[in-house]
């Protein structure tokens, strides 16, 4: 199933980054497995990222319905409901950025997609200094064997004071090596399918460690040369156990310098974390089945939670 908006969005030339959503119907008439999820932008100048997720209550309906564009404009995630109330998706979708490749999910495993749901897919746009129009798609791929587990999301983040602030990260002007730190404990028992890593502009590495109960460690995924042009799902030739008291530590650096020809201010500037482009993220994302469900093909009783780090963890 390919979905796309209506109609083109139009970019103005100059400005701050947009956030844009567009609802996409599905009108399926039946729970349907996902497999694979293919992104395209469709203007790759000016889309600097997109993000997936289900909605099963219409309310991003009322959202587009209430702007009177293509879509509704939002400042980051999938807009509010109401003022301070973040609308949560029903299930995610994943997402795209530069580099990232479409994959198949591993066998017996799968996204489920209910009856009637909308697809909201979220457009981050940077301005390319001209005015641009773009109208970026989805592919889903549904799956024809049998799906015994849910493919569960979780993040590591650096340390943040509650649970809907912003993670704590500022970087001074100059500093050439900014050190940011973030822990996930996990209760359960999991299997680690893939990891994805994110950055912007002035990430220098990135590393994801597991520490496990038995006081073993393992890498995870380490990049010694961060690029932003190359973002990618990092799926394991076999599924990793991480069983439950393990803690996943993210340990990543920034170059705020001059000298690194990422920058996009010269003078470097004070960044902080946010949604612009010219902000920065560290965010390590994590993609993994738990133990103990068994689906048989049957539909899952309910969509999964996604696990994040708790506020204050990190440092």
């Amino acid at each position: 199933m390919i979905l796309k908006p209506s109609e083109a969005y139009t970019l103005e030339a100059t400005g701050r980054d947009e956030f844009r959503v567009f609802v996409l119907p599905t009108n399926l008439t039946e729970g349907k497995w996902i497999a694979a999820i293919d992104f395209h932008p469709g203007n790759p100048k000016v889309v600097h990222h997109a993000l997936a997720g289900m909605d099963t209550a219409k309310r991003a309906r009322k959202l587009d319905e209430a702007d009177p564009g293509p879509g509704y404009k939002t400042f980051a995630g999938f807009g509010e409901i109401a003022p301070g109330i973040p609308l949560l998706p029903s299930g995610g979708l994943g997402g795209w950025a530069p580099g990232k490749a479409p994959r198949r999910l591993p066998d017996h495993i799968g996204r489920w997609m209910p009856a009637g749901a909308d697809v909201m897919l979220q457009v981050h746009y940077h301005k390319s200094g001209k005015v641009e129009t773009d109208s970026t798609s989805i592919g889903l791929y549904f799956a024809k064997g049998t799906i015994d587990k849910q493919l569960r999301g979780g993040a590591v983040t650096p340390p943040r004071p509650t649970r809907l602030s912003r993670p704590s990260l500022t970087i001074s002007p100059g500093d050439a090596n900014y050190k940011v730190e973030g822990t996930l404990n996990l209760s359960d028992d999991y299997h680690l399918t893939s990891v994805v890593p994110h950055m912007h502009w002035l990430g220098k590495d990135f590393s994801l460690t597991a520490e496990l109960p038995d006081g073993s460690r393992r890498t995870l995924i380490k990049i010694d040369r961060w690029d932003f042009n190359w973002q990618d799902t990092y799926e394991f030739a076999s599924p990793i156990a991480l069983p439950s008291g393990t803690t996943v530590r993210m340990t990543a650096h920034f170059d705020n310098s001059d000298a690194n020809p990422a920058n996009p201010s010269h003078p470097p500037v004070e960044v902080r974390w946010g949604e612009q482009t010219t902000n920065e993220m560290c965010i390590g994302f994590l993609q993994m089945t738990m133990d103990d469900e068994h689906l048989k093909g049957k539909p899952p009783e309910r969509l999964p939670v996604p696990v994040f780090s708790r506020p204050g963890a990190g440092r």
